[in-house]
C-alpha cells in the first residue's frame, strides 16, 4: 500500500516512467506476481492513528443506491468504534478514484484486477483483527448495509517508510 499527497501522483509522467520502464530486477519478479489489485483509491473516512502490525482488508463493490447507507454506517457508527477496541489502532475507508493505466509492468504480470470500494483494519492484537472478518465486519454484516461481493483478507506489516525515509542512500 501507498498513500501519496493527491491522486495525481498516481497518473504523473514521473511514476507513469517508472511503471513502464522497470528496474532489471522488477522486470524478473513481475512474472511470479499473481492476482495482483491495483486500486488508485481517495480515503473518504479514517478513525486512530497510526498503523497496526495485523491489518484486515475488506474489498467491496457498493449498488449506487446503496452508498450512502453503507458509508453513513461505517464511517458513523462502525469506524469510530473500532480504534477504541483492545487490539486495533486504525481503519480506513476507501473508494476508487482513478483508473489504473495499462503499464509494462501489467504487461509483464498480467492486468491488474480493480478494487472499487476496501476497508482496511490495522492493529498489534491478530486475532481482534481476524476477529472482525467473521463478526462485526463480517460479509453479511456488510451485505445488510449495501456492500456486495466481499472479499477479506489477512495481513502483516513487515516495513514501512515514512515521506522522510526516502532520502538519497
Amino acid at each position: 500500500m501507498y498513500e501519496v499527497g493527491t491522486l495525481g501522483v498516481l497518473s504523473s509522467p514521473a511514476y507513469m516512467d517508472r511503471l513502464n520502464h522497470p528496474s532489471p530486477w522488477t522486470a524478473k519478479m513481475m512474472p511470479s506476481y499473481r492476482g495482483m489489485r491495483r486500486g488508485l483509491c481517495e480515503i473518504v473516512a479514517r478513525a486512530g492513528h497510526g498503523l497496526g502490525g495485523f491489518g484486515l482488508l475488506l474489498r467491496f463493490g457498493v449498488e449506487a443506491d446503496s452508498q450512502a447507507l453503507l458509508c453513513d454506517w461505517l464511517a458513523a457508527e462502525v469506524m469510530p468504534a473500532l480504534p477504541a477496541q483492545t487490539g486495533l489502532v486504525s481503519t480506513m475507508l476507501l473508494r476508487a478514484g482513478l483508473q489504473a493505466d495499462l503499464t509494462v509492468e501489467q504487461r509483464i504480470r498480467g492486468q491488474d484486477a480493480t478494487v472499487d470500494w476496501a476497508l482496511l483494519v490495522t492493529g498489534f492484537a491478530v486475532s481482534q483483527v481476524e476477529a472482525l472478518a467473521t463478526g462485526a465486519l463480517s460479509a453479511s454484516a456488510m451485505e445488510w448495509h449495501g456492500a456486495r461481493g466481499v472479499a477479506s483478507s489477512t495481513y502483516q506489516l513487515v516495513h514501512c517508510l515514512g515521506d522522510r525515509d526516502h532520502g538519497s542512500a
